[in-house]
């Protein structure tokens, strides 16, 4: 509940607030159980303001992928990419895991959502499945 407010919140929000928000995702969800994360930030413009369907669309597909790697995976390590281009910006998730968990229909219905989030606002979910790691991806072309 306390994403949809701070998502629908009329004060604007700036990216460098979005990026303190999956911090503290990050803290309550994967760094409490000793899983490694690090966050690569590449020329963000920390200071642009987001509007609400941006905010809303970037939290919930960061919390998606989150729950995926979680539902699917052991954890061992996170690496987030988050890069601001001219043209588009970039999310990246690779998680570096012990092993995969049989979990096929959670895998396409964690998917499903992703690709429908990234949808929303003319973006696109990419997964990338190895064998020891999975690169989830999030690519939305600026206009």
């Amino acid at each position: 509940m306390d994403d949809i407010i701070w998502a629908v919140k009329s004060r604007e929000c700036t990216v460098e607030d979005l990026v303190f928000k999956l911090e503290d995702y990050l803290d309550d969800i994967l760094r409490i159980k000793g899983i490694e994360v690090n966050i690569k930030k590449e020329e963000l413009p920390m200071n642009r303001r987001l509007g609400f369907k941006s905010r809303r669309t970037y939290l919930l597909f960061f919390k998606e992928a989150i729950k995926f790697i979680i539902e699917n995976t052991h954890p061992l390590k996170v690496e987030i990419s988050l890069v601001y281009k001219p043209n588009h910006f970039e999310f990246w998730l690779n998680n570096q895991f012990l092993k995969k968990l049989d979990s096929q229909n959670g895998l396409s219905t964690s998917m499903v959502r992703m690709h429908q989030i990234a949808n929303n606002i003319g973006g696109s979910a990419v997964l990338r499945d190895g064998k020891e790691i999975y690169e989830i991806g999030l690519i939305i072309k600026r206009k």
